[in-house]
């Protein structure tokens, strides 16, 4: 809670330095493994599918590696920034919807949260470590980060798979399994068979998958309808 506390006094003071900022509220996405109609190829072991609603934002990714300038009173802190580390947007500006603020938590727990410019420039960066004031030198005047194509995922998701488990004679085994909040939920998994001599279509809930080729070790198949996925958890 005392980290949170922090972040949301170091939020008010930042108002001053960068404009009016907003919360950043995060929104419902769907994730799938698939493009319908697309021919895939899948191993034992694998998932055949795979589907998620997450809570999601976005995410930025500094550009190159970069040692930020003084971050803290305490101890001159200064924080070592790598090629490709990812950001999630946490708040943005209102009076500039394209410049946002930033978080990062490292493996030492410190909570570096850096405004940036529409243009991927930084404005300034602040280390939350102890509620200390920070205070810091000049940062870059090169871009520093890009938006990440890959947004940043919340704990708070459901995802399922159906699970290739492999051939016996000419029938087709697979598991399917439920996620929710990243670990799984072992009521919900459930064994599945399908016998090819019957059809080389197999349905589950509303995903359907056309049976190319299967075998022992890998199999070839395509998902010709999903319905939208009226199922997933909202």
């Amino acid at each position: 809670m005392r980290k949170y506390f922090l972040f949301f006094i170091l939020s008010s003071l930042i108002i001053g330095c960068a404009g009016q900022l907003a919360l950043k509220h995060p929104i419902k996405k769907q994730f799938k493994s698939y493009t319908l109609e697309e021919v895939q190829k899948v191993s034992v072991g694998d998932p055949i599918v795979e589907v998620e609603n997450a809570l999601v934002r976005d995410a930025y990714e500094a550009l190159f590696d970069y040692q930020t300038p003084s971050l803290g009173i305490q101890g001159n802190q200064q924080v070592f920034l790598n090629k490709g580390d990812r950001f999630t947007q946490v708040m943005y500006a209102l009076n500039n919807p394209n410049a946002v603020l930033v978080r990062q938590e490292g493996p030492d727990k410190k909570v570096l949260l850096i405004h940036i410019f529409p243009d991927g420039r930084v404005n300034r960066g602040w280390c939350l470590t102890d509620g200390t004031v920070p205070v810091q030198g000049s940062w870059t005047e090169e871009r520093l980060f890009q938006k990440s194509e890959y947004p940043s995922r919340s704990n708070r998701s459901f995802r399922s798979q159906i699970i290739y488990s492999g051939l016996t004679g000419n029938t087709i085994k697979a598991v399917y399994r439920e996620f929710s909040n990243y670990y799984a939920r072992p009521a919900f998994s459930q064994e599945l068979q399908y016998n090819l001599d019957e059809s080389k279509m197999i349905t589950y809930r509303s995903i359907k998958i056309e049976i190319i080729k299967a075998t022992n070790s890998y199999l070839e198949f395509r998902v010709v309808d999903d319905g939208g996925l009226p199922w997933l958890p909202k």
